[in-house]
């Protein structure tokens, strides 16, 4: 008999799958997973067919841009803010504007919004509303 699903891998980096419950996805290959979903299959059926298809790539990350030492893509395996995204980005360059600082945070509805960041109000205590969760997708730019 064939059992067919497509599914989304929980932010915990599993997915759950019937007969042999959770099963980490998060890390492996297509063919890592498909190897060991049969293995565990095994124990229930002989030679189960597995084929894992990735339909979708959501990994979860946000950019830094403008005037810090190390722009780019990182990652949000834990919660982020957006103080903490700035020390990934190394801290700023010369004659950053850190007053100015800005998340730019794309909609469900395709619109985006511009989140302000004042870092010298953060750094004082001040302000710390601003020093919101980063969610995948943001950008941080430093002009």
């Amino acid at each position: 008999s064939e059992i067919s699903r497509t599914m989304p891998v929980r932010p915990d980096g599993h997915i759950s799958l019937p007969l042999i419950g959770e099963v980490q996805a998060a890390g492996l290959t297509a063919s890592e997973l498909q190897e060991q979903i049969q293995q565990r299959l095994q124990v229930y059926m002989s030679h189960p067919q597995v084929n894992v298809i990735v339909q979708e790539i959501r990994s979860r990350s946000f950019n830094i841009i403008g005037k810090v030492i190390k722009p780019g893509a990182y990652d949000l395996k834990k919660p982020t803010t957006v103080l903490d995204g700035i020390a990934q980005g190394g801290g700023f360059q010369d004659f950053a504007r850190i007053t100015k600082i800005y998340v730019l945070r794309r909609a469900a509805d395709g619109s985006t919004a511009m989140l302000p960041f004042n870092y010298k109000q953060a750094i004082k205590g001040n302000s710390l509303n601003q020093n919101v969760e980063l969610v995948s997708g943001d950008t941080i730019v430093v002009p």
